[in-house]
């Protein structure tokens, strides 16, 4: 994997931490049957979280936030319920809040 000279810094032009959380919750309340509760948070651009996804560009600044909630899974073979999951990885832009993903598990273990 190549690597460039250049240092990916943070851009000074983004949501502040409180309002990431903000925009995200009712996104992850939305697909919760239980109400959500927020676990964690980190700035990163799109490629560090997005587990290989092609949604936007991999260098696109994003927020992810982890709520803690109860989410049924949809598939399997007929008649069998699968497990439900207790977390989700919203995915942000950081600049806007303009929503650009959610994964339920959250695949992101935050840093505590």
């Amino acid at each position: 994997m190549a690597c460039s000279g250049v240092a990916n810094s943070l851009p000074a032009d983004g949501l502040t931490s409180e309002r990431a959380t903000e925009m995200a919750q009712p996104i992850a309340q939305s697909i919760s049957s239980t109400p959500v509760e927020f676990m964690s948070q980190k700035t990163g651009q799109y490629r560090d979280f997005s587990g290989g996804g092609l949604a936007v560009p991999g260098d696109r600044w994003v927020w992810a936030v982890v709520f803690d909630g109860t989410f049924h899974q949809e598939g399997g073979p007929p008649g069998v319920r699968l497990h439900d999951q207790y977390s989700v990885l919203v995915i942000i832009d950081y600049r806007t809040g303009d929503f650009i993903e959610a994964s339920v598990p959250s695949p992101y273990t935050p840093d505590y």
